[in-house]
């Protein structure tokens, strides 16, 4: 029984041992470039060279912005070296604005999150840029809406309730207390 059970044991491994490399490989396909000269294009993957699949992320602060030229300079962290670097990338008509409506608006110390492309002449091209809305403060959030009910609170005051809560809830057991 024990002579089945490694026999068994034994073909299993090498169907598994023959087959993973198959299941493991990675297709052999060669990418060309379009109009290149090639014998036998039908087996041949025909690159696309302007698909964003390439696309990459950086997130940083705006340095300058070059209306002119259509370029944006940004000091961003690389994670890799663990320093900060500055790019200049491109601005084309491709380019989707999001919390701005053109080139226009980005000013110095904005910070943005830009997806961008290498092109094919070299130039880092924008292909998504997002300008980060500061987010007002608590504190700022709390006097607007305090103003706006018409409370006379002023700068450097802390609006109290006229009776804490606990109190207000024990006046009524007090009173009965007392009659």
């Amino acid at each position: 029984m024990d002579l089945k059970k490694g026999i068994m044991f034994l073909a299993i491994t090498v169907l598994l041992c023959t087959n993973s490399g198959i299941i493991l490989a990675e297709d052999n396909t060669t990418v060309i470039q379009e109009g290149a000269p090639s014998e036998s294009v039908d087996q041949k993957i025909v690159a696309d060279t302007s698909s964003d699949s390439g696309a990459q992320w950086l997130w940083g602060e705006v340095v300058s912005v070059d209306l002119q030229n259509n370029t944006v300079k940004v000091k961003y962290l690389d994670y890799e070296t663990d320093t900060e670097k500055e790019m200049d990338l491109v601005v084309d008509e491709k380019t989707v604005y999001e919390n701005i409506k053109s080139l226009e608006e980005l000013k110095a110390l904005n910070t943005a999150s830009i997806d961008y492309i290498l092109g094919p002449d070299g130039k880092v091209i924008i292909r998504n840029i997002s300008v980060e809305k500061p987010e007002a403060s608590p504190v700022a959030q709390e006097g607007a809406s305090e103003v706006s009910r018409g409370s006379p609170v002023t700068e450097g005051q802390v609006k109290t309730d006229e009776q804490p809560k606990a109190e207000q809830a024990a006046a009524p057991a007090q009173e009965a207390l007392k009659q």
